[in-house]
Parts: structure tokens; C-alpha cells; sequence
């Protein structure tokens, strides 16, 4: 609302489980890997749970789901270039709609439910022991 006076349009991008390609193709951590395969720097405020956060940064739980990229992609540009005036909010990938869900609940309402289906709620735990 407050940029539309400069001709810009905000679009509210909410994406269900891409094809899990970010990891493997992202250039900062493909080439700062070790030869443990390691996603964490070295010097990672999260080093002390490492093995439980690798697996989880490397989205060793979703190969092989979730939507390809390609057709995400070519979706959301669809829904962006498609209307005269795009939607304000756009749902695209698999099981988007938990996202479309998660709005109509109180912000945070899943917060548990997501930390103990990623494992990040053992994470957690491995931090706040140490602190």
C-alpha cells in the first residue's frame, strides 16, 4: 500500500516443499563444503549440534519430493505476468495447503508442531543445554 504510489506492486509469495535443489545448488555452501559434506561454517553458533542440523540443511528427509523447481517456477512467473494485476498473495508447491491453513491461525500456531517435525526442537535443546 504505501509503495503502490511508486508504480510497485507487493505479492505475498507463500510456498509449499519445492524440489529440494537449494542446497546442492546454492553457490556459498557447495563450495565452502568440507569433505564431510558439512553445510555449517566452522565457526557456527550451531556447531554444537551439528549432527542433528546437517541432515536437516541438507534436506536429507525431503529428496526426492516435493514440487520440481522448474514447474514452481513457471508457475509463479505465470501467476505474476498472467493477470493485468497479479494476486496479492500467491500459493504455490506441494502441501501448500498447510500454508493456506496456517493463516487462518493465530501467528506462531504451528511453531511446535514444525520444530518437532524438522527435529529443530532437538536442536534446540543440544543450544539451550549449553547455555
Amino acid at each position: 500500500m504505501e509503495v503502490d504510489s511508486f508504480g510497485v506492486q507487493v505479492v505475498d509469495l507463500k510456498s509449499g516443499t519445492v524440489g529440494p535443489t537449494y542446497p546442492m545448488n546454492n553457490n556459498v555452501t557447495r563450495t565452502t563444503r568440507g569433505a564431510d559434506n558439512a553445510v555449517l561454517p566452522p565457526n557456527s553458533c550451531y556447531q554444537p549440534a551439528k549432527e542433528l542440523l546437517e541432515p536437516i540443511l541438507r534436506q536429507d528427509n525431503f529428496k526426492g519430493s516435493g514440487m520440481r523447481p522448474a514447474e514452481w517456477a513457471k508457475l509463479v512467473v505465470g501467476d505474476l505476468l498472467n493477470n493485468r494485476r497479479p494476486p496479492p498473495i500467491i500459493f504455490r508447491g506441494h502441501y501448500v495447503i498447510l500454508a493456506k491453513l496456517a493463516l487462518w491461525l493465530p501467528f506462531g500456531a504451528l511453531d511446535g508442531i514444525v520444530k518437532k517435525t524438522t527435529k529443530y526442537d532437538e536442536v534446540d535443546a543440544v543450544i539451550k543445554k549449553l547455555q
